[in-house]
């Protein structure tokens, strides 16, 4: 099922249909999924990035008339950050959009058989790995602005050992860069991974 613009869901409807998966309807809003839902009952929900849908919100209303249906989130951003929060949204599987033709069949199946699915430079962000005490200090330093050796300096360590910190500090988090750590750390955001939940499409304009 499909929930948004004409455009791309007709893609992802097309994209489905060569890999031999019925899309059952593509609809533009939540009222209609949900008038939709009295006669029909998809496994799998696709949700397109840039619908102008909430995703946590939309998800949300989703359960509560489809309980049992899970959810595909398509996404334009490659970040890990935007992984983790279609992941906190309650998304129980993630495609990049420049990977659709290749990847969405396949993520949809997956997810039709409870796999939670996420491209595989960030599986990271499927872990619970707990930030170390020492970690957090660094990443928090770093979200402020400061450099290694301000770091250092301020924590009275090595400029090797904040390296190390904010390297491992990183990998739990799932983020490649410094820029992508004030809105988790200092915000308090650190990812927790959502609890996991056949075919329907809630989608934006391409």
């Amino acid at each position: 099922m499909a929930l948004g613009g004409r455009a791309m869901s007709q893609r992802v409807e097309d994209t489905l249909a060569r890999q031999g998966i019925d899309v059952v309807a593509c609809v533009e809003d939540l009222d209609e999924l949900e008038e939709l839902s009295t006669t029909c009952h998809p496994h799998v929900l696709v949700l397109l990035d840039g619908s102008g849908h909430d995703p946590a919100a939309t998800i949300r209303a989703l359960w509560a008339f489809l309980p049992r249906t899970r959810v595909v989130m398509t996404l334009r951003d490659h970040r890990a950050a935007a992984v983790r929060e279609a992941l906190k949204a309650g998304a129980d599987g993630v495609v990049l959009e420049s990977q659709l033709a290749m990847s969405l069949a396949a993520v949809v199946r997956a997810v039709s058989l409870g796999h939670a699915v996420v491209p595989l430079t960030d599986r990271s962000v499927l872990g619970r790995q707990p930030l170390t005490t020492r970690e957090r200090e660094v990443l928090e330093l770093a979200a402020d602005g400061l450099t290694n050796v301000e770091i250092g300096t301020r924590l009275h360590l090595a400029e090797s050992t904040i390296k190390s910190h904010l390297s491992s500090g990183f990998s739990k988090l799932g983020v490649r860069s410094r820029s992508e750590l004030p809105a988790l750390i200092r915000e308090g955001r650190e990812y927790r991974p959502a609890a996991s939940r056949t075919t329907a499409h809630l989608g934006g304009n391409a």
